[in-house]
């Protein structure tokens, strides 16, 4: 048996909360249902990545969606804490199409709204948030996963830049994971 990797986080998962340990930081995941909450984190991903003020017509939505889908458990969402502090999101909603051979039960899972704040970048932090959020659609029999990010003026990902290769180290991921990069004026 091979000795587990001494830099691999430990997992710590309770009710709604998973923490990843490493040596120096403590990032902890937890699911919120809270609307204010919910509603704070959208708006916020809303300014930051389509670079514009939410309109209130549009958050009026928002929060129809969420008080119906978190209801029906078809949105789950995350926020992320970097060492106590409040740094970042994700998001995943559940949906169903015609059963096919590379997907038989026809569930989907859409991961959206991932997104950490600038100063928290480059810590892991979105790693950690789409591994939930594809567990999460592993654990409910989704056949397919996709993931779509905006791009900047390069075509490169705007918040994940390395989306594309989140996931290339890990076969079980690339058979489920579908992503899609969408151009800013898209948005």
């Amino acid at each position: 048996m091979a000795d587990k990797n001494p830099d691999a986080p430990a997992i710590i998962e309770e009710d709604r909360i998973v923490r990843y340990s490493q040596p120096d930081k403590m990032i902890e995941l937890k699911r919120i249902t809270a609307l204010p909450t919910l509603m704070h984190w959208r708006a916020e991903v809303i300014r930051n990545v389509s670079g514009v003020e939410p309109h209130p017509r549009m958050l009026v939505a928002n929060r129809q969606y969420y008080r119906k889908h978190i209801a029906d458990d078809t949105h789950l969402a995350f926020v992320a804490e970097y060492d106590g502090v409040e740094c970042g999101c994700g998001a995943v909603c559940f949906t169903e199409e015609l059963p096919s051979p590379n997907n038989p039960t026809g569930r989907c899972a859409y991961l959206m709204n991932i997104y950490v704040r600038e100063l928290f970048r480059n810590k892991g932090i979105a790693h950690h948030i789409i591994t939930r959020l594809v567990d999460e659609a592993r654990g409910r029999g989704c056949g397919k996963i996709y993931l779509e990010t905006t791009s900047d003026e390069g075509g490169k990902c705007k918040i994940v830049p390395n989306a594309r290769s989140l996931f290339s180290g890990a076969s079980i991921y690339r058979k489920y994971l579908h992503i899609a990069i969408v151009p800013v004026n898209q948005i």
